[in-house]
């Protein structure tokens, strides 16, 4: 018996009340409405085909015509008769939207404000916006192809930490088969090394205190949420890339390059770029990878829906600016990377960062209580204190949050971290993780001056 199955029954009413269906009923499905999702009239219809089957499969081969097209992706029943088909392919997860582990309506999660809607395709209409998504990833393929991709990434996307000095080529290979969640982890890894002399606090509103000094629900609980949050979020991140199957961008380029997609169609300078592909002699060569795009739909892109450290890291946490500035950094330079690579479209990206913070939203606080004893509202209301939609999100100032220009409003110091601060008379005074007052020139170019004991204080207001 599956683990997640058998621990569904164990949780709170006001997480299982929320699932579309329960394990077993195949039934529920049929509450989906046919036409929820219509083909747009400008829309050519190309949908993602990358699909071949396993030897002996000739059978399941020969129920679908290939290129799939629009018609083979109509959001009109649970009960696809090309995904049933596609389950015996080589394309990985094929899941479907009444899928057991769908907790939560996922066409719902799509057409709500948060998420806003669904995705558009290649189309006739030289305006339309599809093309201004795949001009930005072809736009970053040329930029990636210059002298091997050793230019530096820093110059395309903000970048965490942990990727410092990186290359267009090394961000590319970051996210290339690598383990789920593994540079969020690295991340983690860095801000819970108090060698390093920073130091993380539970906020014990949130995760109720088990003992003065916590270890199970200190780094044991974040790398357990680290995995979780991934394992919740993939299902219906995978259950949405096939119900509606978004062609692969190196899809599109293709059917450019080969003419699939009539001339007239193609904005000219777009045209222009895929004709100038060097060694374009196959789809997969669009892409940093040998074996191109992964086998699934292009939208939503799984590392962007599974990348929520920065959100579920904020609800447990009491972060500071830095520490939230780069566990966003992280989920974001995940996500962007994959366009980096050729595999993905930027908007992949965004509403998969979004469709997965809306699944977090939703599971987090039955999760929190049943695991670690949180009370469900105060979750469910921290959660919306720090809900951040990934479309505000700014490459130019990503943590607008942080302070800069000798703006100091975070920084380390001998001891600790900074807890607070406040501005006073061209100086900067600041609560030290060590309780100490220090003080140091608004310019930031000073050493920090101990004032004198502060015994005791945990917290002051931060004035920004």
């Amino acid at each position: 018996m599956k683990f997640l199955s058998t621990t569904l029954f164990l949780l709170p009413l006001s997480f299982t009340a929320a699932r579309i269906n329960s394990p077993g009923d195949r039934e529920a499905g049929a509450e989906f409405s046919e036409g929820r999702y219509l083909q747009q009239s400008d829309d050519l219809g190309i949908r993602f085909s990358k699909v071949a089957f396993p030897p002996g499969a000739d059978n399941f081969a020969n129920q679908v015509t290939l290129p799939l097209t629009a018609d083979d992706f109509k959001i009109n029943s649970s009960n696809n008769d090309v995904l049933d088909i596609l389950k015996e392919s080589m394309c990985p997860s094929v899941t479907k939207l009444d899928d057991y582990e769908i907790y939560f309506d996922v066409l719902d999660i799509i057409e709500g404000d948060f998420v806003g809607g669904y995705p558009t395709h290649a189309s006739n209409d030289l305006a339309s916006p599809f093309w201004g998504k795949f001009r930005e990833v072809a736009e970053v393929q040329a930029l990636r192809r210059v002298d091997n991709g050793s230019d530096p990434a820093i110059d395309l996307m903000p970048l965490p930490e942990i990727w410092n000095g990186y290359s267009l080529a090394a961000v590319a290979e970051a996210v290339h088969d690598e383990y789920p969640n593994y540079h969020q982890a690295k991340n983690l890894a860095r801000m819970l090394d108090r060698g390093q002399g920073v130091a993380y606090e539970i906020d014990n509103e949130i995760i109720p205190q088990r003992s003065a000094f916590q270890f199970l629900r200190g780094p044991v609980m974040i790398a357990d949420m680290n995995t979780w949050g991934t394992s919740i979020v993939g299902p219906h991140s995978f259950s949405a890339k096939f119900a509606v199957g978004r062609a692969r961008p190196e899809e599109t380029a293709w059917s450019i390059k080969t003419g699939g997609i009539p001339r007239q169609y193609v904005p000219s300078d777009i045209f222009d770029m895929i004709s100038d592909i060097p060694d374009f002699n196959a789809a997969v060569d669009f892409t940093a990878y040998d074996e191109g795009s992964p086998r699934h739909p292009s939208w939503p892109a799984m590392h962007s829906a599974a990348s929520q450290t920065s959100f579920w890291l904020d609800i447990v946490l009491d972060l500071t600016p830095e520490e939230l500035c780069q566990a966003r950094l992280t989920d974001y330079g995940v996500a962007y990377a994959r366009t980096v690579a050729g595999v993905h479209y930027p908007d992949d990206n965004i509403d998969g960062l979004n469709i997965g913070q809306e699944v977090i939203a939703l599971a987090l606080p039955g999760y929190l209580s049943l695991k670690y004893g949180a009370d469900e509202q105060s979750v469910r209301s921290k959660i919306e204190e720090k809900r951040f939609n990934w479309n505000d999100f700014d490459p130019q100032n990503p943590c607008p949050f942080v302070a800069n220009d000798g703006d100091v409003i975070w920084t380390r110091v001998t001891g600790g971290r900074v807890r607070s601060v406040d501005v006073y008379e061209d100086n900067i005074y600041a609560v030290g993780f060590n309780n100490k007052i220090l003080k140091q020139s608004i310019d930031g170019t000073g050493s920090w001056e101990n004032l004198e004991d502060y015994g005791g204080v945990a917290s002051i207001d931060v004035y920004e």
